[in-house]
């Protein structure tokens, strides 16, 4: 019987880690998701001032959220978010708005792709 409690508490915690990822993955996605969107429309209007403040904001976005995400995601589905966020500022500060925006896109975009891949579908548990 003691087996099947030290079961039943393993499942418990398994699920109440899995909830807690997810929910965090969420957060942290759409925190980071809605800067990106900002600095992609600073691009486009080509306001460096901006584009470099938000390029800022979500490097340091990602340096608050990265570090739990890094607990339970696997190094390689971030690290292409890394390099995205990294070639930001200096596009920013060269003023290669439209590589800029670019590279908002694609990080919004994977931001997307890691949301959808944390969440528990069939697909990614088989």
């Amino acid at each position: 019987m003691k087996r099947l409690w030290a079961a039943a508490a393993l499942l418990l915690a398994a699920l109440t880690l899995c909830i807690f990822g997810a929910r965090y993955t969420r957060q942290a996605s759409g925190a980071i998701q809605e800067t990106l969107l900002q600095a992609e429309e600073a691009g486009r209007a080509e306001d460096g001032p901006a584009a470099v403040r938000l390029a800022e904001q979500a490097a340091a976005q990602w340096e608050e959220y990265g570090r739990v995400l890094r607990t339970y995601t696997p190094h390689s589905r971030l690290e292409g978010l890394e390099q995205s966020l990294a070639a930001l500022l200096p596009l920013a500060e060269n003023g290669a708005f439209s590589d800029y925006s670019t590279e908002c896109v694609r990080a919004r975009t994977q931001f997307a792709m890691l949301l959808e891949m944390d969440l528990p579908f069939w697909e990614n548990i088989l």
